[in-house]
């Protein structure tokens, strides 16, 4: 009954019925979407029709094709896919998914990676959505992962602490047990060859009640750090467990340590080589020198610096100022103390990029960013802020790139400087690894919507891959709905798109969220033709440095080139962090032949084509 199912929709999408495989069939087709389509049509008729349940597996690659017979590890791949996948699914390599992602008719959940028979390396495997196709239960999912990692990958690659229990007895030392997990998560980071989930995302598990493999599926992580912390005095003890989440749930390792506050750091770093030799990686040389730390601190200053970082963490204009005056304090108490010149140095970096931003926060940011690596050159975090001011301040790309470098040499895993350099490679129009980087950012912290609101924007603006932007941007809204950025994001791409009907609204709504957003609805009205609505909100933006940025976009695109370049030398003199982008082109402002603009942007314009060079 399958077979007389299959043929006729093989045929119907043009594709190639090569052979039959004992109880399979072998097809090929022209392109990844019409295999998927068919795909979802079989398996949809062999529901209907048949009691029978249907494995599919689809893969793209190289064939050969030989007296009505195919050969190849495109052959051997797919066929493997095939037997993992589950009764009635549809399981899809990463090729086929790079290749119909731009559809917004398939959807699709990212599984993992998988050990395949035969295959000397691990394949990212995905699992067709809707249609009727089975939604992949938790108990399903671990159960394909059993077959995913089972055969597959022994060695843990990847995992994520989870936020520490708390068992101080006092709600007030929450900091205490946030910051030793931030520590920890922190020296994990260094190691090259171990994947870490940062603190943003680890966090959403807090009070989850999910159990040790859910986690693990929805992180694709291999094992889960679990901690917990007591503090008698100026005592601590953590309770750390290392658990391997899959195939099945093995506790690898447990232990208890104790010691005094001042010792917390030498603490961190021997759970951190203890867990790095319990999951069988060899640190080089240059990473133990870097987790080992042995300086004992003084217990009331490390308290303040981790109730400051603790409140900056919170994120919230309140919480900023009360994590800047803790640090300040740490800093008068301890002139020479690396974290926190480092910590503030990112904090001012977070606040140079939410507007309205105070003019001198880079600056400010690079001054701490400075006085830490005189003190202590690896600290990931002041390398990146320093990158980060060279790259939307100073304009010193050059510079920019090698403290980018030097953070990601320090902590690979740092989604921060992950991102801002995916930043930086676009800017000098190196786009295959710029959109790594900024995809890497988001499966490196999958829970801060702003790393996939920035892989949309790049979407949008760099390449003009407009669906793959609305794809990111659905993801965000699915977590944060009334997200104005990601609602202004989305609205651009539909106005760009020429869909007014989707755009307006969009843009309507994030103007109703945040009067930051208000211009861009005028931008769409003009856009649309719509000179007069343009006009009339256009008059309701405060016309200052804060609006600068999309006051030059609308007058551009009411082509008023007067206003244009009145609000374009704003944002020079403001040193906005997007003119280099202006100069790139990635923001058009129609501006190109005006000597002024051009003596503005030509000088930026040099330095990105020098940059490109390095």
């Amino acid at each position: 009954m399958s077979r007389l199912i299959q043929k006729p929709r093989i045929e119907k999408y043009s594709g190639t019925w090569i052979k039959e495989l004992g109880d399979g069939v072998l097809a090929i087709f022209n392109s990844a979407y019409d295999a998927v389509k068919c795909s979802i049509e079989i398996q949809k008729e062999v529901r209907e029709k048949s009691t029978t349940q249907l494995r599919i597996g689809i893969h793209l690659g190289d064939i050969t094709l030989e007296n009505n017979d195919a050969f190849g590890d495109g052959v051997n791949i797919a066929s493997r896919i095939q037997s993992i996948a589950d009764p009635g699914s549809i399981f899809i390599t990463e090729n086929i998914e790079n290749a119909i992602r731009s559809r917004t008719d398939i959807h699709f959940k990212y599984l993992g990676e998988v050990q395949l028979k035969n295959v000397d390396y691990p394949v990212r495997t995905y699992a067709i959505q809707g249609d009727g196709l089975p939604v992949l239960s938790i108990s399903g999912l671990e159960k394909s992962a059993n077959r995913r990692r089972g055969t597959g990958r022994k060695q843990i690659r990847s995992l994520v602490v989870l936020p520490f229990t708390n068992l101080t007895g006092s709600e007030e030392k929450e900091y205490l047990a946030a910051g030793i997990h931030d520590a920890l998560i922190s020296e994990l980071s260094h190691i090259n060859n171990l994947r870490v989930t940062s603190r943003t995302s680890a966090m959403q598990y807090r009070h989850s009640g999910k159990t040790i493999p859910q986690i693990a599926n929805e992180l694709s992580v291999d094992a889960i750090v679990e901690t917990s912390v007591m503090r008698a005095d100026d005592s601590i003890r953590l309770n750390v467990q290392l658990i391997k989440a899959l195939p099945e749930e093995d506790h690898i390792w447990a232990q208890y340590f104790d010691r005094e506050l001042k010792n917390i750091l030498p603490m961190v770093s021997e759970v951190t080589q203890q867990i790095a030799d319990k999951i069988k990686i060899n640190l080089s040389p240059a990473v133990k020198k870097l987790i080992s730390k042995d300086r004992p601190v003084d217990p009331e200053i490390y308290k303040l610096y981790l109730k400051g970082k603790f409140e900056l963490n919170k994120q919230t204009p309140e919480s900023f100022q009360a994590g800047i005056e803790y640090l300040n304090q740490v800093i008068a108490i301890d002139p020479v103390n690396a974290l926190a010149y480092a910590t503030l140095s990112m904090g001012y970096g977070d606040l140079a990029h939410l507007p309205p931003a105070p003019q001198d926060a880079f600056p400010r940011a690079k001054v701490l960013a400075g006085k830490a690596l005189e003190l202590d050159e690896t600290l990931a975090g002041a390398q990146t802020a320093m990158a980060e001011a060279c790259l939307y301040y100073d304009w010193d790309f050059k510079t920019a790139k090698k403290y980018f470098t030097r953070a990601l040499e320090l902590d690979p895993n740092f989604a921060p400087a992950v991102s801002n350099y995916g930043w930086w490679l676009d800017l000098v129009n190196r786009k295959e690894e710029a959109e790594k980087h900024l995809k890497l950012a988001c499966e490196l912290d999958p829970f801060a919507t702003i790393y996939r609101i920035w892989l949309a924007w790049w979407y949008w603006g760099a390449v003009k891959k407009y669906e793959l932007g609305i794809r990111e941007i659905r993801r965000v809204l699915e977590l944060e709905s009334n997200n104005p950025l990601a609602i202004w994001v989305m609205g651009g791409i539909y106005a760009d798109m020429c869909n007014f009907d989707e755009a307006i609204p969009l843009h309507k709504k994030a103007s109703g969220l945040s009067d930051q957003f208000k211009w861009s609805l005028a931008k769409t009205y003009a856009l649309a033709g719509k000179r007069s609505e343009a006009l009339a909100v256009l008059s309701e933006v405060e016309e200052s440095p804060i609006n600068a940025f999309g006051l030059a976009q609308v007058y551009a695109t009411l082509r008023d080139e007067p206003n244009t370049l009145k609000w374009a030398e704003v944002l020079y003199n403001i040193r906005h962090p997007f003119v280099p982008w202006f100069a790139s082109s990635f923001f058009d402002l129609r501006l190109h032949k005006n000597s002024r603009y051009k003596e503005i942007t030509g000088p930026i314009a040099a330095a990105i084509t020098a940059a490109q060079t390095i």
